[in-house]
């Protein structure tokens, strides 16, 4: 007589097992698959140097391009698509005609949240509506040197502002993260001792406000382009202020090793940084961009006036 040891129990006896195994075989593993189906949504968010002007790349480009191989399941989103005409009279806003995109390499996603001559203090206005209908994962954030150049400017004032823009922006979505940037050099720190030392204070106050709104559900990682890349105004611009080529492929580098060590989005971005005329990322050698068409040419001068008017009121309160 077999004892109980030897016994097959009735719940695992052959026909019941068999059916128990089939069933297992067609049940979805959730936790595993689901996000790797689920596109992941970046709001690339900013002002001329996240927008671009006619015949650029963008580094918005140049970062899509390194992402999508890896990460398919990237999704770039905003509430426009175009880069900004800097001809003379231009509106400088997008670029018409429609069918007219003016990019010098229209092949990538070109969804985006960046408005020429866009401060935190405009940002915010729209910031909360836009996350809302866009519902970004994610918010790559490169803005603050146009409030910094404003009359009456001061970095606690830049703080306050882009404080409220991330509160404004999780409160249309709890749970979005943020690569928030430092600005990126300018020569107008060369001309301008108070600039100077207000830029390295903003930039100094972005690691503060990062440091101390960073939760589990949204996080926020700093992006330094500078100390990433080696990023400077004199190599890296056209104008003292936007990228030329280089420098946009060097923004797109620092954003992209962000995204890889502190959200886990594709890899290093490749090196020694080139950009061939082209548009690829390997091979040849940087060339320079931004034209400085007339309607660069006056911006840079009416921002020239702006820094004088402001050292003029601040020489007269000190």
């Amino acid at each position: 007589m077999p004892t109980r040891r030897g016994r097959v129990p009735r719940l695992l006896t052959p026909p019941l097992a068999a059916a128990l195994l089939c069933v297992l075989a067609h049940t979805p593993v959730l936790a595993d698959t689901a996000p790797r189906s689920a596109a992941y949504r970046i709001m690339p968010a900013g002002d001329s140097i996240t927008q671009g002007a006619r015949g650029d790349y963008t580094w918005r480009y140049h970062l899509w391009r390194h992402l999508a191989p890896e990460e398919p399941r990237v999704d770039f989103v905003g509430p426009y698509r175009k880069v900004a005409d800097t001809s003379a009279g231009s509106e400088k806003h997008e670029v018409s005609p429609e069918s007219d995109s003016g990019y010098r390499d229209p092949d990538f996603d070109q969804d985006h949240n960046a408005i020429w001559g866009r401060t935190l203090a405009d940002a915010r206005t729209t910031i909360r509506r836009d996350v809302r209908e866009h519902s970004p994962d994610l918010i790559l954030v490169l803005l603050g040197i146009n409030d910094l150049v404003q009359p009456d400017a001061s970095p606690e004032r830049v703080e306050e502002e882009l404080r409220a823009y991330l509160t404004d922006a999780r409160a249309a979505r709890p749970g979005v993260g943020f690569a928030l940037a430092r600005l990126t050099p300018s020569l107008m720190g060369e001309e301008d001792p108070r600039f100077a030392r207000d830029f390295a204070e903003v930039n100094r106050r972005i690691g503060t406000v990062a440091r101390d709104m960073a939760t589990v559900s949204s996080p926020i990682a700093v992006v330094d382009i500078a100390a990433a890349t080696g990023y400077t105004a004199r190599r890296d611009t056209s104008d003292g202020t936007h990228p030329n080529r280089q420098g946009q492929v060097k923004i797109a580098a620092a954003f992209a090793e962000t995204l890889a060590e502190e959200f886990s989005l594709g890899g290093r971005y490749p090196r020694p940084f080139t950009v061939t005329d082209s548009g690829g990322g390997e091979g040849g050698s940087a060339t320079p961009g931004w034209p400085l068409t007339l309607g660069v040419a006056a911006s840079v001068v009416a921002l020239a006036g702006v820094l004088a008017l402001r050292r003029h009121r601040m020489e007269r309160r000190s």
